[in-house]
């Protein structure tokens, strides 16, 4: 899940590089991309609190946080 979710941010920020190296995109565009990080975040934070509820080994659920909240 977690590298999915590396995956997926990663993607986005490489298309908002096309965008600003580009055309800019439409509105419509810029405004889904803007829209799909909200999401991800918010799916970023769910998975944390679930690690932490789980008590699942492999990653510290506090270093997911960490991750997070620089990444905003």
């Amino acid at each position: 899940m977690e590298e999915r979710l590396r995956t997926a941010e990663s993607d986005i920020h490489q298309r908002r590089l096309v965008l600003s190296q580009d055309h800019g995109g439409t509105e419509e565009e810029r405004a889904a991309l803007v829209n799909a990080m909200s999401g991800l975040r918010v799916l970023q934070m769910n998975v944390a609190s679930w690690l932490e509820r789980q008590n699942l080994g492999g990653i510290q659920p506090t270093n997911l946080r960490s991750q997070i909240s620089e990444n905003r």
